[in-house]
């Protein structure tokens, strides 16, 4: 009784079709007809045909319903496949329309496509608008599948995966749906199997989403997995990758996972997982992307709540134009001077900002010009800073050494130094924040701060800083002589000023008053290196009328441009000058190898009542008097 013009059915054959009569042997009587004519298709009109055994079928047969839940095979076994295909060679075959319903227990498979029990090839079959459910094991088993295109095949509560792939290579799956049932293990099952595409396909509350096993070159694009929960042996993956190279996943969806989204492991080597979103994920979840050491990957703009994990030197993440090397990196250029990597924001720089060469050698700059701070290993232990485009040198770390301004150590064999050369343009602004510090003729390095103020560092933590003294000639507690002043001769001092800041007062120590001084006549001043008087305070004639330490405000304030010698001058006229205290000693040895304008202590001109504008230093004469005298 045919139903399509050529196309044998069941019902020819002597099956019911109704549901309740067992229709296995029509339907194998059915099978065999169709062989022995030479192949081709046998019809199923709708019914819904009862077996108890499993359907085996020959090449050259394929089964033809009218709609999935219109034409239906229920197997009623336990034990038994509902279809089986395993003949020598299997070429061109298909199923289509058709529901496969099963007992909804045991350890039979809906659907198995096999040829001389896997080791040969099933060639270019194809299976399109298939429902398979209630099988205790696989809903449908392809072994070594070639070239072979699943279409809507949809499969529900069963006990196996919902779709396994044993071996083979070529194959496309298409939106395809797996419902996962209480002992459902993975929804999709690839095992062995090479460049094989799933597109558009959906697991559903399964143990496991898709999981690639070994392989090479499968691709999984614009599927989802929901709701996937640990079960029945599998780990709960939404997505996993575990063993084989260059398995990609490409915007796929996790929805509400509950242990990790996006997985690969079992020395997955250059995994691909890109564009890719996890979206509400349940308790239990553990990772949205995971690596696992001894794996490798790409992970391309990702869309994830839960947190990832990559092992270490596992993963390359590139996100956002941000790329996140999870391990090392090798670059092999050709030649030393070729560029290994540029950067260049948004491709619209003028220039790179940062290159890399060949050689190591690092250049930076601000991308509207060239760049100019270049690092470099010019030597054994020497990294070099410089500006490529002056060809001045910055730093220079040298074998232990941090060289700043130089390229070479400064002769001595220390290690673990700061050594800085000479300055070649003095700064002429002040810092903004911090201080600036550089070294002038080899001398002790100058500190240049905020407000301008020049302090040699190596006075810069001197005890008369606690006394709140900007310096003094020398150390007060020293102090153990009295020295009576010669009324009308200015005696000179040396003192050190260590900064710039402004000098406003002058003190010394009154041991003993002066009686009779004349009125206006007792003075002390500041002079620089060269005898120029610089500061100058008001008559002290009353202030030497008593004992102690006298804080003597000069009469305008004085700013040193920069760090350096001076001298306090002291000039008393009187019956009796004022007497004041200093150290104990000898000239001879205050003054040894100093002469004129380099005495520690001298006297100058004599016959003097005011502190004159300027005194010839060379012409000074050691003195024995060493007046302590302190500057504030």
């Amino acid at each position: 009784m045919p139903y399509l013009v050529g196309y044998a059915t069941p019902y020819d054959y002597g099956a019911t079709g109704n549901g309740t009569t067992d229709d296995t042997t029509a339907l194998q009587n059915a099978i065999n007809g169709v062989s022995a004519a030479g192949g081709g298709t046998l019809f199923f009109p709708a019914g819904t045909f009862k077996i108890s055994a499993a359907l085996t079928l020959p090449n050259g047969v394929s089964l033809l319903g009218v709609g999935q839940n219109v034409s239906v095979i229920n197997q009623t076994s336990t034990t038994a496949n509902a279809i089986t295909y395993n003949p020598s060679t299997l070429n061109y075959m298909s199923i289509e329309n058709l529901s496969i319903t099963g007992p909804g227990s045991g350890s039979g498979i809906g659907v198995l496509i096999e040829a001389n029990s896997g080791s040969t090839n099933v060639n270019s079959c194809s299976f399109q608008d298939v429902t398979i459910s209630g099988f205790g094991s696989h809903g449908f088993e392809l072994v070594t599948g070639v070239g072979c295109s699943l279409n809507t095949v949809n499969v529900s509560s069963v006990g196996g995966h919902g779709i396994f792939l044993s071996g083979g290579t070529g194959n496309t799956l298409t939106n395809c749906f797996i419902t996962g049932g209480a002992s459902t293990q993975q929804g999709f099952q690839l095992t062995n199997v090479n460049y094989t595409t799933l597109n558009g396909c959906k697991a559903f509350s399964c143990g496991g989403g898709y999981t690639i096993s070994g392989g090479s070159a499968n691709a999984i694009t614009g599927c989802g997995a929901d709701t996937i929960v640990a079960a029945n042996g599998q780990d709960g993956s939404g997505f996993k990758i575990s063993g084989g190279t260059v398995h990609t996943i490409d915007s796929c969806y996790s929805n509400i996972n509950k242990a990790k989204a996006f997985y690969a492991t079992g020395s997955t080597v250059a995994a691909t997982i890109e564009s890719i979103q996890e979206n509400a994920p349940g308790a239990g979840a553990t990772a949205s992307i995971q690596v696992d050491s001894g794996s490798t990957a790409v992970v391309l703009e990702s869309s994830t709540v839960t947190a990832t994990s990559y092992a270490a030197g596992t993963t390359t993440v590139i996100t956002g134009g941000t790329v996140t090397l999870v391990g090392p990196v090798t670059l092999q250029p050709t030649a030393a001077g070729n560029t290994i990597l540029a950067g260049n924001v948004s491709g619209t720089d003028a220039f790179d900002r940062i290159r890399i060469l060949g050689s190591g050698t690092v250049s930076i700059g601000p991308g509207t010009t060239n760049r100019d701070v270049q690092l470099a290993r010019t030597a054994v232990g020497t990294l070099s800073v410089t500006n490529p485009l002056t060809a001045h040198a910055a730093v220079e770390i040298l074998d232990g050494n941090l060289v700043v301004g130089g390229t070479a150590v400064l002769g001595d064999n220390g290690v673990g130094e700061l050594q800085l050369t000479n300055i070649t343009t003095a700064p002429t602004t002040n810092p903004t924040g911090g201080t600036v510090v550089y070294a002038v003729n080899g001398t002790s390095p100058l500190q240049r701060d905020t407000a301008g103020h020049l302090t040699n560092l190596a006075w810069a933590d001197n005890p008369f800083q606690s006394n709140g003294l900007i310096t003094w000639n020398f150390d007060p507690n020293v102090i153990n002589s009295n020295y009576p002043v010669a009324s009308g001769t200015i005696n000179l001092h040396k003192i050190y000023l260590p900064t710039t800041a402004t000098v406003s007062n002058v003190l010394v120590a009154v041991q003993a008053a002066g009686s009779g001084l004349t009125s206006g006549d007792n003075l002390i001043g500041l002079y620089n290196a060269a005898g120029t008087r610089v500061a100058v305070t008001a008559d002290q004639t009353t202030t030497w009328g008593s004992t102690g330490v006298k804080t003597a405000a000069f009469t305008s304030a004085f700013t040193p441009t920069s760090p350096g010698v001076y001298f306090v001058a002291v000039l008393s006229v009187g019956t009796t000058p004022v007497t004041l205290y200093g150290s104990p000693g000898s000239g001879a040895v205050y003054n040894a190898n100093t002469t004129g304008a380099t005495l520690v202590h001298a006297t100058g001109p004599t016959g003097q009542t005011t502190m004159p504008a300027t005194i010839t230093m060379s012409g000074l004469t050691s003195s024995s008097l060493s007046i302590w005298a302190g500057l504030s």
